[in-house]
């Protein structure tokens, strides 16, 4: 369902379809753990994004979603969870309202201090990482004037490696919003991308985001951040037409 290497490349964590985390080194490829709680096993709902970080005692954790609306933090060498909330929608609201969420995405600050996540409801839920409240929610305001945040699913959330307020995310909508973690509503939007899956990334060197997108042609995209204008398209491999398929 997703995958994710830790900053140094030597581990590789799997989230599957049952709610198990596989741990793999990267030096040997050799199995390490699996990481599962009783509430996992219960529930056995999908693993749907995970993120390496650390904590304040220099601790390898890893941060991970489930389609049950649940955020966990793992102890990687441990084995155990350390804590978990449940990421619960707001009522009413789009699809996923009414306090049903499932979590489909997630990305931490290059602080470590916050994590984002996305969901079925179209609303970015801001965390503090050291207390694990939610500290905000930033969606779209109730104006049909202007679109300033997602209108469905959100599988795709990422901070800017270099500012620490902003970040983006992207849905089935075709949007690709931009988020100040200061104001609710988004600010700016770029229109486009189909994005299913964990397919928005930042290159902080020349600032630019590459989108993946769920379609046959023009799937990789790279666009600048700044103007939101499209820098190019990610042609095809040299072998012959590829395909993209998002972890969903």
């Amino acid at each position: 369902m997703t995958c994710q290497f830790n900053n140094e490349g030597t581990l590789l964590a799997v989230g599957l379809s049952d709610g198990a985390i596989k741990l793999y080194s990267m030096d040997n490829g050799n199995f390490l753990q699996t990481l599962r709680d009783s509430s996992s096993i219960l529930s056995s709902l999908p693993v749907t994004a995970l993120r390496f970080t650390l904590s304040s005692q220099s601790r390898c954790l890893l941060l991970a979603t489930y389609a049950s609306g649940i955020v966990r933090s793992w102890y990687v060498w441990g084995g155990e969870c350390l804590w978990g909330v449940r990421d619960v929608g707001e009522t009413g609201g789009g699809e996923g309202g009414g306090g049903q969420r499932q979590t489909l995405s997630l990305s931490v600050s290059a602080s470590g201090e916050k994590a984002a996540t996305g969901g079925s409801d179209s609303a970015i839920h801001l965390y503090d990482l050291s207390t694990h409240q939610r500290l905000m929610t930033c969606k779209a305001s109730s104006t049909r004037t202007v679109m300033d945040g997602h209108c469905f699913r959100v599988f795709a959330v990422t901070f800017h490696p270099e500012m620490e307020r902003e970040l983006i995310s992207g849905g089935w909508d075709n949007t690709i919003q931009f988020w100040d973690t200061r104001q609710q509503h988004s600010v700016r939007m770029l229109s486009g991308p189909h994005v299913c899956g964990d397919t928005l990334q930042i290159d902080p060197a020349v600032n630019h985001i590459l989108s993946g997108s769920w379609r046959r042609d023009n799937a990789l995209e790279i666009w600048d951040y700044v103007s939101g204008q499209k820098v190019t398209e990610v042609p095809h491999d040299y072998q012959g037409e590829s395909k993209v398929s998002p972890s969903i």
